[in-house]
């Protein structure tokens, strides 16, 4: 079977090659936008990366926003460079009037941690940063208060010590 395994494209999906195991099911993948060969995954309770093209994956600190405990899960996982890498996870908590967020690692710190951005009341399906984050610095993000459906954004820099999203209307 496939259970637990990664595979890879170089011709836009015409075909797949295995290049190594995973340690859960995967909830998302991304590969960090300054080389190809750094690849993120996140299962529902942590973040793994590899930096030789998938063949092998290092565990990230644990359990982002208290992930895989609680209810909470992750739902969602992006990376960006400014002056270095930053992961961005969103969460959902699966139980009626709690709730997720965002929580951002900039792999560079002295000492990384996980930090709430300080979303608010709402779980979180979708992040994002914006394609060329290092001058508009955008993060969106697509949240539920469990009764409608918002996007979210952030524009300038994120300070890591708490930082607001703005509501955009519709939803």
């Amino acid at each position: 079977g496939l259970t637990y395994t990664l595979y890879k494209s170089t011709d836009d999906g015409y075909s797949w090659s295995y290049i190594g195991d995973v340690q859960d099911n995967i909830v998302d993948i991304a590969a960090a936008p300054d080389d190809a060969n750094v690849i993120y995954y996140a299962t529902s309770s942590d973040v793994y990366r590899s930096t030789d093209g998938g063949k092998n994956f290092d565990q990230l600190i644990s359990n982002p926003g208290g992930a895989g405990s609680n209810n909470v899960e992750i739902t969602s996982i992006d990376v960006t460079r400014l002056h270095s890498r930053i992961i961005a996870v969103g969460t959902r908590d699966t139980d009626n009037s709690q709730f997720g967020g965002v929580y951002i690692l900039d792999e560079e710190r002295l000492v990384p941690s996980w930090v709430d951005s300080n979303l608010g009341n709402y779980d979180v399906y979708a992040v994002a940063f914006s394609p060329n984050y290092a001058a508009y610095r955008q993060l969106v993000a697509v949240v539920t208060d469990e009764t409608d459906t918002f996007v979210t954004t952030k524009t300038g820099f994120l300070s890591f010590f708490g930082f607001s999203f703005r509501l955009l209307p519709g939803g």
